[in-house]
Order: C-alpha cells, then structure tokens, then sequence
C-alpha cells in the first residue's frame, strides 16, 4: 500500500554533520528498524533492499518523530554485533562492554564542544529550507490520512519536480 510505504520506509535524512564525521572519524550508514535480536528472512530482505548497514529497535522511530516535529536529529550508534557466524547473544555480550565505553567516549567529545562542529552556511542553509519547507507542511493534509505530510516526504517531493525554494538557484544546489 502506498501510503504505508511512505511511513513505513521512511528514507528520512538525519541532520548533516561533516565536520563532525571527519573531526571523530565516524562512519555513516543506513538505519533501519528491527523487532528483535533474531532477524526473520523477511525483516534481512528489507534491510538489505534498503541498503541499511545498521538495525536497532528505536532508530527509525525517533527519526519519524524528529521529522513530524521539524526537530534536527543525529544518531551516534554503537553496534555490539554483526550478524556473520557467531550466536548473536553470545557477540553482543563479548562486545558490550567495550562498544559501550567507545560510544560513551564519542558522546563527550561532542558534548564536550557544546555545540555540533556543522559549518555555519550548511546550517544557515538548512535550516532556512527546513523553515520554508515547515509552512508548506503547515498548510498541506493528506487527504488518505488526514495527517500533515512529513518535512522529508515534502523536500523529497519538491525534489522530484525540481521546485526551487531560492528561485536563482537550481533545486541540485539547494540540498
């Protein structure tokens, strides 16, 4: 059903961050949502269909709720474990403790300089298209849902007929 599949795979975009990523040598990847620790054929199919390179249980979820509330968000992960040939229980345990201080120490990092290290016209610029973006959600429903249309499902469709938020400059230049 189309309307699931817009919530349902979301694709959402998560705050830009490159300064962030170079300065902690993070890596970057696909999120996905999973129920549980075992993953049934269906639930890898998905996962693999999307190219996500990490599953959790909350991800996914908070992603939708920062996109309905306009709110910027990134995710600092830590995976415990990589489905190869280990009994997942058994590697999450193995890992746990040491992926956790390593997560425990990039959170300070980032908290430690106060703000995300996100260059000042990425942020000027993304927020300004975030902030148009948001009134065209404001006066748009959904006519199958009567819910408002998400900010992503909006800036995606605005891509897609190349509608320019900055009339002078192509809408390529304005992502």
């Amino acid at each position: 059903m189309q309307v699931i599949n817009l919530y349902g795979i979301g694709a959402r975009q998560t705050f830009s961050t490159p300064n962030l990523i170079d300065e902690l040598n993070l890596k970057v990847g696909k999120l996905s949502t999973g129920d549980s620790f075992d993953m049934s054929p269906e639930d890898e199919a998905s996962i693999l269909a999307n190219d996500a390179v990490v599953v959790d249980m909350e991800g996914a979820a908070v992603a939708y709720v920062a996109d309905l509330l306009s709110v910027p968000a990134i995710f600092i992960k830590a995976v415990t474990n990589v489905v190869v040939e280990k009994p997942i229980a058994e590697e999450f345990l193995q890992n746990l403790i040491a992926v956790s201080r390593e997560l425990a120490q990039t959170v300070s990092q980032i908290l430690e300089k106060g703000e995300l290290p996100v260059a000042g016209k990425e942020k000027e610029s993304k927020l300004s298209s975030r902030s148009r973006t948001t009134i065209v959600r404001q006066k748009t429903i959904n006519p199958e849902t009567q819910c408002s249309y998400t900010i992503n499902m909006i800036e995606g469709h605005m891509n897609e007929i190349h509608f320019a938020v900055y009339p002078h400059t192509s809408s390529k230049e304005q992502k």
